[in-house]
């Protein structure tokens, strides 16, 4: 990154703080900029590049990062309108052109130029309609500029499960940036979603084990014993007038069993286990036979989609889909179409699917009754 701004500090925008947004941001916008090695672009031409993710390839969809923000606001309808007020609001920021004052960073704890801080510009902030959100009963937040400018690239580092963004934190910083780190190539390199990626799980505890396997996996110095290591899972929405949160912890104990229970003389039995309790979604009863190492499951109400697109769909790796089909059935009205559980289906209907820029329409027959 070539560093053109005298009045910003580059050490800030990439240390650890402690805050998981604004880490996130951080390991983002570390790792965008290292997809330009031999480029000499700014901070500002940084942050205009992922601008034209997040309006063009993400349709202006930071809904549930930000609430009226330059490119969330309903005013600004158009593409170029939400560029230009982005571009004018980080050049004022840059600058210190834009209303500040001095202080203390309340991430950062620097004293140093302080700007307003709200649902606008970061994730589930108080407003000054909310004075009781924030000490001293200030209208808003004050964060430096620093800390704002990687919030910016936080969306870049998530990942959608279910029906909320998620932030996947660890308490050693590498394994921190790790999944930032990776989260940011999967989303740059996904052309068929018009958004973040969204998990092939649709439960947190899925998807919370499934990062614990990923590491396990993929990063040598977690296989060994003497690593003390506790992940947490922050799933929120900053969207409207419903803001939430849950923070879900896996502490060293379990996260020691676990790795415990996975290694090769407990596999057989550990994955028997885990058949025998998985749920696939919410509200999933599992039937699991340990003698024949299959699911029985009675469907009492059925989907038919016909057969192009059921593979179409299926077998792109890039959607990460978990549909189950049941059989091919053949008859005048759907012929040769696969046979699917409709609560699934249901399920897969949220995920979004666009293929070289055009929306594919699912064609189906629902509500099929079969037991």
């Amino acid at each position: 990154m070539k560093r053109t701004y005298n009045l910003i500090n580059y050490e800030w925008l990439e240390n650890p703080t402690g805050d998981p947004f604004v880490d996130a941001g951080g390991y983002a916008l570390k790792e965008y900029s290292n997809q330009f090695p031999n480029s000499d672009s700014d901070i500002l031409e940084l942050i205009m590049k992922v601008t034209d993710i997040y309006v063009d390839r993400w349709n202006a969809g930071l809904h549930m990062f930000y609430l009226n923000s330059t490119i969330t606001q309903p005013n600004f309808k158009t593409t170029q309108k939400k560029k230009e007020e982005t571009k004018k609001y980080f050049e004022g920021l840059l600058n210190e052109t834009i209303n500040h004052e001095e202080g203390y960073c309340r991430i950062l704890g620097v004293k140093t130029k302080l700007f307003k801080a709200g649902r606008d510009n970061s994730i589930l902030t108080g407003s000054s309609s909310f004075l009781n959100f924030h000490h001293n009963l200030e209208e808003g937040l004050l964060f430096s500029k620093e800390v704002l400018i990687r919030l910016f690239f936080t969306p870049l580092a998530s990942v959608l499960i279910y029906d909320k963004m998620s932030i996947i934190t660890c308490n050693q910083e590498a394994i921190s940036e790790y999944f930032a780190r990776k989260q940011v190539i999967q989303n740059l390199h996904n052309i068929n979603f018009s958004f973040t990626l969204r998990s092939k799980y649709l439960n947190i505890p899925n998807a919370l084990f499934a990062f614990i396997d990923d590491v396990i996996t993929n990063v040598r110095r977690v296989k060994e014993d003497n690593q003390k290591l506790s992940l947490t899972l922050y799933h929120f929405t900053n969207s409207g007038a419903t803001p939430s949160i849950d923070i879900y912890r896996l502490p060293l104990s379990v996260f020691n069993f676990y790795r415990y229970c996975t290694q090769a003389v407990f596999a057989k039995q550990w994955n028997m286990f885990v058949n025998s309790n998985y749920k696939k979604y919410i509200g999933h009863k599992v039937n699991y036979s340990i003698n024949d190492s299959v699911y029985t499951e009675k469907v009492t109400d059925i989907t038919l989609i016909e057969k192009n697109y059921f593979e179409q769909l299926q077998n792109d790796d890039s959607l990460k889909m978990n549909l189950y089909q049941f059989g091919i059935k053949r008859d005048n009205k759907c012929r040769n179409c696969y046979i699917i559980d409709s609560i699934e289906f249901n399920n897969w209907k949220k995920k979004i699917f666009i293929k070289n820029g055009i929306e594919c329409k699912i064609n189906s027959k629902m509500k099929n009754k079969k037991n």
